[in-house]
This record gives C-alpha cells, structure tokens and sequence, in this order.
C-alpha cells in the first residue's frame, strides 16, 4: 500500500476516535511525537494503531 495511503488511513482512524492533532504539520518530528503518547481504550484499537 502507498504510504500516503497509510498516512490518511492513520489520520481517520485517530479522528474516528476523537484523537485531533493540534500542531501546524503532519508528519514532523512534533507529530511523531504526538503520535507515541496517543492511547485508546479498547486492545483492538491500540493493535490496529501499532500496526
């Protein structure tokens, strides 16, 4: 799959679940960060945001 594909698959899935990036750019060293500390409340869904 194309990344950019992988890139708005992400997107929707943290949006879906009411997860909203507040910062100026995607895909920034600030974004990664973001990105490690964001949790869910199901195991299903923290599985499919680590893979």
């Amino acid at each position: 799959m194309p990344a950019h594909l992988k890139d708005q698959r992400l997107k929707a899935m943290l949006l879906r679940h009411g997860h909203r990036y507040t910062g100026c750019s995607f895909w920034t060293e600030a974004h990664r960060r973001y990105l490690t500390i964001v949790s869910f409340t199901q195991p299903a869904q923290a599985i499919a945001f680590a893979e």
